[in-house]
């Protein structure tokens, strides 16, 4: 439904008021199905669905440009993603023995006592530039000050801190795309996103921020089966895969 609201709302619910990172995020209550079909408005035959990016993050990311129902282009893309992710918290982190437990680890987390902020370096907020305080000026710049011997990392910190550190970027990129490409919506789908309410937060609110209002991120029901359910799609039906799914619809629930 290429008309579904996001339902992103600000909100402080069940924010923790020592881990202010945790105020920049969006909530969100509902997914949203992929729009397929153009809907026409005001009669004219016009649609406000196409065009629209598809951020797909997997082990790496892939950003295609959607124009019409079987029109697409892969307009972009970034060797960072959740492979990165994962592998970066193998290799720090002794513990980490699942993708699921890392981000039930991610929760418990604050990423200040990683991260280098604005006021970290200037004592307050930058105004002359418009930086707010609590923006991160440097992701991982509090390690190069610490004594690690003396203070070592908490794995919980690290996870989070790496989590944001990769879901910032990736929103960065997105945004930058859909503003080349003249989207104001994007769908993020993905295996990395299965589970991952941090990231799914996150970049609703990186969204937002970076193009003051006027794009939106969206997230589907079912984003870590996307790939899949394509490649399964494209084996069975192989070059009339469109013809079917124009003639069938989409699968819902």
């Amino acid at each position: 439904n290429g008309n579904s609201n996001s339902g992103f709302t600000d909100t402080d619910t069940d924010v923790d008021p020592d881990k202010l990172w945790q105020k920049d995020i969006k909530e969100y209550t509902t997914r949203v199905e992929l729009p397929f079909n153009t809907a026409p408005i005001n009669g004219k035959g016009k649609s406000d669905t196409f065009p629209y990016l598809v951020v797909n993050i997997g082990s790496g990311v892939s950003i295609l440009k959607i124009t019409a129902p079987g029109k697409y282009e892969r307009v972009s893309g970034s060797s960072v993603g959740g492979g990165t992710y994962w592998g970066l918290c193998r290799m720090l982190m002794s513990g980490a023995t699942s993708y699921e437990a890392l981000l039930n680890l991610a929760e418990q987390g604050d990423a200040e006592e990683v991260d280098m902020l604005v006021r970290d370096i200037y004592g307050e907020n930058y105004d002359n530039v418009g930086l707010s305080g609590a923006m991160v000026a440097s992701s991982f710049g509090k390690i190069v000050s610490k004594d690690l011997i003396r203070e070592p990392v908490k794995d919980e910190d690290l996870a989070i801190a790496l989590l944001m550190m990769i879901t910032n970027n990736i929103g960065q990129v997105s945004y930058l795309n859909a503003r080349l490409n003249n989207c104001k919506k994007i769908f993020f789908v993905g295996s990395f996103l299965r589970h991952n309410q941090i990231s799914c937060r996150r970049l609703a609110f990186a969204i937002d921020f970076w193009s003051k209002g006027t794009q939106e991120a969206l997230f589907l029901k079912h984003e870590g089966y996307f790939g899949a359910l394509g490649t399964f799609l494209q084996s069975a039906y192989g070059a009339d895969v469109d013809t079917v799914l124009n003639t069938f619809g989409t699968v819902t629930d």
